[in-house]
């Protein structure tokens, strides 16, 4: 939109295909061009605010806590769709519990939020 005006505005209603009204004298179409700008910086700014303040995102969802195969002997855990997963003798509980109780993931944690 701001392209095509200022298409309009610079090189006349003829070349642009706007119509057959006449062109503006020199110091209007200056005019003419710094509004255009004008308005396309505001624009192009208030954007630019949003993308660096940013808009209050939502929160992530909240995570279900996952439910993962610990390992008393090694201390370690393994997530569900891991190979080693109801592997060995071992025990259900959640990846908190597994946690708490000292247990350390077995590559990396199941992303449970859980501190």
């Amino acid at each position: 939109m701001y392209v095509a005006r200022l298409r309009q505005v610079v090189f006349g209603p003829e070349q642009s295909g706007a119509g057959d009204s006449p062109g503006l004298g020199r110091a209007a179409v200056g005019l003419e061009v710094l509004m255009t700008c004008a308005t396309f910086l505001r624009a192009a700014m208030v954007t630019l605010l949003f993308v660096v303040i940013g808009v209050p995102a939502e929160p992530p969802p909240a995570q279900k806590e996952a439910t993962v195969w610990a390992l008393p002997d090694t201390k370690v855990y393994h997530c569900p769709g891991s190979k080693l997963y109801k592997v060995g003798n071992g025990k259900e509980m959640s990846e908190c519990e597994a946690l708490r109780e000292g247990y350390k993931p077995a590559v990396v944690d199941c992303g449970s939020r859980c501190r």
